[in-house]
């Protein structure tokens, strides 16, 4: 997380191995490469990444073609099998958007085309760039319940967010600032420091807010949703 121009989108293009750094050695599952010319095509597999907007990905005339190209190019097998079990957990009807045009739909439904093309190949790392930008309430809902299923299936999940609403729900934290790591660690531990975030151009949650300011006048938990804060005010019961 962080500002606009804070670095978030480059720092998850180059760990998609999608461009080079300018400085420095990156390496992905261990292995250093000469990026991004000489990344492997195992690599590419094996870390998927979604675009804040979907449609500078696509390119295809239908959206089984568009789901389907990175199974092919990658020599996967059960094309048809993997286009319709990619579009279902994304939350979209193969039989009602196999045909369809990706380039005609709502913004909601390209983005989750945009995912089915990653899931497709089943990656080991997904990264997401403001995942949940033009998703209904009921859709950023089910959403989040998915990733969370995702990535307790042996998978690593990265996102980009403006809003640490959607950041608590992270197991980790990285916070960046004019390129500059300013935090790395548990929401919990980033969220206590409200002040440090606000400086930095980010509003903290309203829960871990409140709870910041309550704990000037008497010991309180750090907390991070509004289910937290009344259950630490109702004494925890």
């Amino acid at each position: 997380m962080g500002h606009t121009g804070s670095g978030k989108t480059s720092l998850a293009q180059v760990t998609a191995a999608l461009t080079s750094p300018t400085t420095g050695i990156v390496k992905h599952f261990g292995n250093p490469w000469n990026y991004p010319k000489d990344i492997p095509l195992n690599i590419r597999r094996r870390i998927g990444f979604v675009f804040q907007f979907p449609e500078y990905q696509f390119f295809a005339e239908t959206v089984f073609e568009e789901v389907s190209y990175a199974a092919k190019n990658f020599g996967l097998d059960n094309i048809e099998q993997r286009v319709v079990h990619a579009l279902e957990v994304s939350g979209l009807s193969y039989e009602a958007f196999k045909d369809r045009s990706p380039f005609t739909l709502s913004g909601g439904e390209k983005r989750k085309v945009a995912l089915a093309s990653v899931l497709v190949s089943d990656p080991e790392v997904i990264i997401l760039d403001e995942p949940s930008a033009g998703l209904d309430g009921s859709s950023r809902k089910m959403f989040w319940e998915w990733l969370r299923q995702y990535s307790n299936g042996n998978r690593t999940v990265i996102f980009i967010t403006h809003s640490l609403e959607e950041a608590v729900l992270a197991d980790r934290v990285l916070a960046l600032s004019s390129g500059d790591v300013v935090f790395a660690d548990t929401p919990r531990e980033v969220f206590s420091h409200v002040n440090t975030l606000r400086r930095i151009g980010l509003e903290p949650p309203v829960a871990a807010d409140i709870s910041c300011e309550l704990r000037k006048t008497m010991q309180f938990p750090v907390t991070l949703t509004i289910q937290e804060l009344l259950s630490a005010l109702d004494g925890g019961r």
